[in-house]
């Protein structure tokens, strides 16, 4: 403390023995703090800079990750469509697997009841022997479809 008050004793009595005149000192230390002023704006707008650079920084990221996941909301929108649509034709194939289940019962109980001489007086023809064949190949064709329909399902399911 002794030395910094000896070293500003001697730069004043520098000054003074200078001849240096007051109006040039004041000008003096004016520029002085004003150049101190500007370092410290220059320095505060460094600051700035970086800090509006981060938020720069942050928002693109924040409007990545809104573009994803709306791509991702729609995504699954989608999907969610498709399920849907994929349930409604495995209920329509369901309901007419039951139909023809149902039809093929009836059958069944008509053969089983009414003794098989009388069956066969039922269906005498060749005709109806092969829309016989082909309903039971529908029946067939439409199980396939409700399998193929259920792993669909099942692998839909596993991918959300």
């Amino acid at each position: 403390m002794i030395e910094a008050r000896d070293s500003e004793i001697k730069r004043l009595s520098a000054l003074y023995e200078s001849n240096i005149s007051i109006e040039k000192l004041v000008q003096n230390y004016s520029v002085e703090k004003l150049e101190r002023q500007n370092e410290n704006l220059i320095k505060q707008l460094e600051f700035v800079n970086t800090e509006n650079n981060k938020l720069t920084e942050q928002q693109v990221n924040t409007k990545n990750i809104n573009e994803t996941f709306s791509s991702v909301k729609s995504d699954l929108l989608h999907a969610n469509q498709q399920l849907k649509h994929r349930t409604l034709q495995v209920e329509r194939v369901q309901a007419e697997l039951d139909q023809k289940n149902a039809h093929i019962q009836r059958l069944t109980e008509q053969y089983n009841t009414s003794q098989k001489p009388s069956l066969s007086g039922l269906y005498t023809s060749e005709e109806q022997r092969k829309q016989l064949d082909q309903k039971s190949e529908e029946i067939r064709v439409l199980g396939e479809k409700l399998k193929q329909y259920q792993t669909l399902e099942i692998q839909f399911n596993s991918e959300r």
